[in-house]
């Protein structure tokens, strides 16, 4: 029983993953990042934390961080338009 909870834990953090990767320049909410891993929001909050060590807003900063990271070195686009294509409201929180 125990073997089938971890594995059930694992697929619904990797789904938010997923759906965090595929929606990193959206307005992501902890309702729907548990809603698409069909879990309550508090318990899967608690299980994001615990499988990956960081919170799941943290987790969604480094990914945009990454992500603005590697168009800024391999692309043309100015900061204005990376910021948004991030997921950032404005370039000055992006800044």
């Amino acid at each position: 029983m125990q073997t089938q909870t971890n594995e059930y834990y694992l697929e619904a953090v990797n789904r938010a993953i997923e759906f965090i990767e595929s929606n990193v320049e959206k307005d992501i909410k902890l309702e729907d990042i548990s809603a698409y891993s069909h879990l309550s929001k508090y318990h899967f909050h608690r299980i994001f934390k615990f499988i990956i060590g960081n919170t799941i807003k943290d987790y969604i900063i480094r990914i945009r961080l990454e992500k603005s990271a590697l168009l800024l070195k391999n692309t043309d686009k100015n900061i204005i338009d990376i910021a948004f294509d991030c997921g950032y409201s404005s370039p000055e929180t992006f800044n």
